[in-house]
């Protein structure tokens, strides 16, 4: 399919009743960056019971620890800077490529600008395959993404 695919990785999903955001700003020195800042970021912040969502640059195992053991849940978008991890996972999903009665799939298109954008997403938590998952503290679920953008014709009246 084309388009663009990302993996996730994550401790469970929730059905949770309360939406709570949780935004968190730290000051970091000029040669610092994200994966400094982010173990003490969360150092500061009440999570038990949250779900903390992380790009691929904070994609990092003492983080996910951090993370559990602060009670909350985690998804990590991974990418080339966990290449063995990311291997697995990306040869695992298009392994299974067809529908799988393995795979949670959910699919969600939104429109806006003239395009609109397909996201197919499929999760599993069937990762006793995974090679090193146990280095993942409370990791227990995968997803891909998988994202499309279609151009769409438009019509203006005037």
């Amino acid at each position: 399919m084309p388009g663009q695919s990302h993996i996730f990785c994550g401790t469970k999903y929730a059905d949770r009743s309360e939406f709570v955001i949780v935004l968190g700003q730290i000051k970091t020195d000029e040669k610092s960056n994200e994966i400094t800042a982010i173990p003490e970021l969360i150092k500061q912040l009440e999570l038990q019971d949250a779900i903390v969502s992380i790009d691929a640059m904070g994609c990092q195992k003492s983080i996910a620890k951090q993370i559990i053991d602060k009670q909350a849940d985690y998804i990590f978008s991974l990418k080339g800077n966990h290449s063995l991890l990311h291997d697995q996972i990306k040869m695992f999903f298009q392994d299974n490529a067809s529908p799988c009665p393995e795979f949670d799939l959910f699919e969600s298109a939104d429109g806006d600008h003239g395009r609109i954008e397909i996201r197919r997403y499929s999760t599993t938590d069937d990762i006793n395959w995974l090679q090193g998952k146990e280095q993942w503290t409370g990791l227990k679920t995968i997803t891909m993404v998988q994202r499309q953008n279609q151009k769409t014709q438009s019509c203006l009246e005037k």
